[in-house]
């Protein structure tokens, strides 16, 4: 007879390496995205003087600029993120 013990252990998972493309990209994507939303309204007179903007028009860039990042940014993790609370995330927009 065999004297062996059956272990239900569970196997460790083999640890996957960091992807430092893929994190730098995020980063940059990232930094870059936050530098829009920094420059873009204190551009403002500058673009009404230099293009002959009216308020309104400067208006809709500020619409359009808030629009994609409040907006897009939780439908696109809707779409992307493996959580079970995927209607949390479009709620997050409102």
């Amino acid at each position: 007879m065999s004297t062996a013990k059956a272990t239900n252990a569970p196997k460790a998972m083999p640890q996957m390496a960091t992807v430092y493309g893929v994190l730098f990209a995020i980063s940059g994507g990232h930094l870059f995205n936050d530098a829009i939303q920094s420059v873009v309204p204190a551009m403002n007179p500058i673009f009404e003087k230099t293009l002959n903007l009216s308020y309104a028009q400067i208006g809709w860039i500020a619409f359009v600029l808030n629009m994609t990042s409040s907006v897009m940014q939780p439908v696109f993790g809707y779409f992307w993120t493996g959580s079970p609370f995927h209607s949390f995330c479009l709620l997050e927009c409102f």
